[in-house]
């Protein structure tokens, strides 16, 4: 899945698979990265690579999306040497628990759109 930013496709004859696009995904799978435990920046980015949360995310949207998180106060940080250890806050798991109500309510939304493109597509 590719989190984050916003990517138009204008060539469609070059395109066969669309990319999976969540706008703003990448904010509810940090949080839920540090929600099982506290860790720094690059481990944050490991933890998504290898779990498929998010398979591609450029460094520099990844930090400026902690930034925002911690700006409204959803993360927090904690100096440790040189690197800052991440964890969320009890604003972070509100907005966490509201991010699982929406894909649950999401979730049938898409299998409704699957099974109605497989009947009329005869895939």
């Amino acid at each position: 899945m590719i989190c984050g930013g916003r990517k138009r496709f204008t060539n469609f004859n070059e395109l066969q698979t669309p990319p999976l696009l969540i706008e703003q995904f990448v904010e509810p799978c940090i949080l839920l990265c540090i929600l099982q435990e506290p860790r720094h920046g690059y481990a944050i980015m490991q933890y998504l690579k290898e779990t498929c949360l998010c398979e591609a995310i450029d460094a520099g949207n990844f930090y400026r999306v902690l930034s925002k998180l911690k700006n409204e106060n959803l993360i927090a940080a904690q100096k440790d040497g040189r690197k800052f250890i991440y964890h969320i806050t009890a604003h972070g798991k509100v907005f966490l628990s509201g991010w699982k109500t929406t894909l649950e309510k999401n979730k049938a939304v898409l299998a409704a759109y699957l099974q109605k493109y497989e009947e009329v597509a005869h895939v």
